[in-house]
């Protein structure tokens, strides 16, 4: 594996390698989750809640977790030289952009059920409150 521009010591290190690769196995799993375990499935209602709170939803949490651990830059010794030559003035990718991405998907994933949750807890509250008024 070739490093371009960075130290051993640098921004982007090993650890933030492993946590976004992390990250991006636990996002494809629980969207295979919800995929056949709660959209594509002939199962009843409840063991499609079943996979989505105690399956999709933790791996989702988990997902944004690691994401969030692998877009935190790595500790600098040397002050951002690398072999004695800034890397200032380079242009190139930020690293922690698919980190960044894999944790957006995924707190996004975590609140669509939740959003759902709040509207129908909200309707049931609004009946509760007409039927107490009349």
């Amino acid at each position: 594996m070739a490093v371009i521009g960075t130290s051993s010591r640098g921004q982007w290190t090993r650890r933030n390698t492993v946590f976004t690769l992390c990250s991006a196995v636990a996002l494809v799993a629980a969207i295979e989750v919800i995929l056949f375990g709660v959209i594509w499935t002939h199962g009843v209602y409840g063991s499609r809640m079943a996979w989505l709170g105690g399956v999709a939803l933790p791996l989702l949490v988990i997902t944004a977790a690691l994401a969030w651990a692998g877009a935190r830059p790595g500790p600098t010794a040397d002050g951002g030289m690398a072999n004695g030559v800034s890397n200032a003035g380079t242009s190139h990718r930020d690293r922690r952009s698919a980190p960044r991405a894999i944790g957006i998907t995924s707190l996004v994933l975590v609140g669509i059920p939740v959003a759902f949750f709040l509207l129908l807890l909200m309707t049931y509250g609004l009946i509760f409150v007409s039927h107490w008024l009349t």
